[in-house]
């Protein structure tokens, strides 16, 4: 058989609870979310800090583990992808010279005059 507690009155922030003929003085709720809060804000720094030290440890790791394969950096990466780019560019321009050295022997070879054997 379960008893529920009475609430008697409500004085200072303090509940007077009446619980099987017994008299018991509770702390406010105030002060025990404040307690509450307080724990669950450390809890989360505590945690951010940990995430913080476990982001920066990884970190240092993988950089650690790219540098020992020496994997090219974004700069050097940029600058090769822009030397391909004027090399392609040049590789045009000498196509295109080519092009037209070939159509000008084409036409030399037309109007010299052939050999009589």
């Amino acid at each position: 058989m379960a008893f529920k507690p009475l609430v008697e009155s409500v004085k200072y922030g303090y509940l007077r609870i009446i619980c099987h003929g017994i008299m018991v003085m509770t702390q406010s709720s105030n002060r025990i979310f404040d307690d509450l809060s307080r724990m669950a804000t450390d809890a989360f720094g505590a945690a951010q800090g940990i995430r913080r030290e476990v982001e920066t440890l990884v970190r240092t790791q993988v950089e650690r583990f790219l540098k020992e394969m020496d994997i090219a950096t974004r700069e050097e990466a940029d600058i090769a992808r822009d030397m391909a780019a004027k090399a392609r560019e040049e590789n045009e321009k000498l196509a295109e010279r080519v092009k037209i050295l070939e159509e000008r022997l084409a036409q030399l070879e037309k109007s010299k005059p052939a050999k009589a054997k």
